[in-house]
């Protein structure tokens, strides 16, 4: 079991021999499920770690910005976003989604009681990517899973 992204779901694939490179489906035996809630433990129970999209408009930005953005978020655009290996982010949209793994993860998303932006963005720079750093020598054998908390720790310490 691996804790990843929905990114992940296309790297995995590319690593499939045949896979074509734009757009690859996911291998019949990758899955998504959400992370499990703990009884008894703080936070919110359902709560899901991922991310989106956002758009920033600066006030003055011509009315063609907002065009433009009205555009993008249409249904049609995102269905048409969806099909090309994405999660949509408009209700409706989600019917272009072709990939299983997608559909499991939109689902969760859907049903989760809240979204939050993924840990390494919830800590920060500093702790996040000392935490990335770790989880991935722990990742290529250079490290522990001990050795993550501590790296974490010690970024924790130069703030």
């Amino acid at each position: 079991m691996e804790l990843m992204g929905t990114w992940h779901r296309g790297e995995v694939a590319k690593l499939v021999p045949g896979a074509p490179a734009e757009n690859p489906p996911a291998p019949e035996w990758l899955s998504w499920m959400p992370v499990p809630d703990i009884e008894g433990a703080e936070g919110e129970p359902g709560a899901a770690l991922g991310s989106g999209d956002a758009w920033g408009v600066y006030v003055d930005a011509p009315d063609e910005t907002l065009e433009l953005l009205e555009y993008v978020m249409s249904e049609d655009v995102q269905t048409r976003f969806a099909a090309t290996g994405e999660i949509p982010t408009v209700a409706g949209a989600e019917a272009g989604i072709t990939d299983p793994v997608l559909k499991q993860i939109a689902e969760g998303t859907v049903n989760a009681s809240l979204v939050v932006t993924w840990l390494d963005t919830q800590y920060g720079p500093v702790i996040g990517q000392a935490m990335n750093d770790a989880i991935v020598n722990l990742m290529f054998g250079s490290g522990t899973p001990e050795q993550i908390p501590e790296a974490m720790n010690a970024a924790a310490a130069t703030l």
